[in-house]
């Protein structure tokens, strides 16, 4: 006759169950070790992070770019394109926009 001394035999329930609850215990501890181990093992940036450095920003205009030979410097100097604003505003007004005119 079976001892009911047992403090992890459950009551009601056939003796396989407490095998089956026992293994997946014990699955789930072996899979915690495993990916401790995985995570001791492969190295951070196989995993998907990135160190990130945030540097200030450097704030360069388009002016300070340009040389002041340049093609396009020139061609601003000879060719008035004011009448290209006030065109582009006429068409803009029809959508309540407005140019920005740098």
């Amino acid at each position: 006759m079976p001892s009911n001394n047992n403090p992890f035999r459950l009551r009601n329930v056939p003796s396989y169950a407490g095998i089956f609850v026992l293994c997946w215990i014990i699955t789930l501890l072996v899979l915690t070790a495993f990916f401790r181990l995985v995570e001791m093992v492969i190295p951070e940036q196989w995993m998907g992070s990135k160190k990130r450095s945030f540097a200030p920003l450097i704030y360069v205009s388009v002016e300070e770019l340009v040389p002041h030979d340049h093609f396009y410097r020139h061609l601003e100097r000879t060719l008035a394109l004011s009448f290209v604003h006030e065109f582009v505003q006429e068409q803009l007004d029809d959508l309540e926009l407005q140019v920005v005119v740098l």
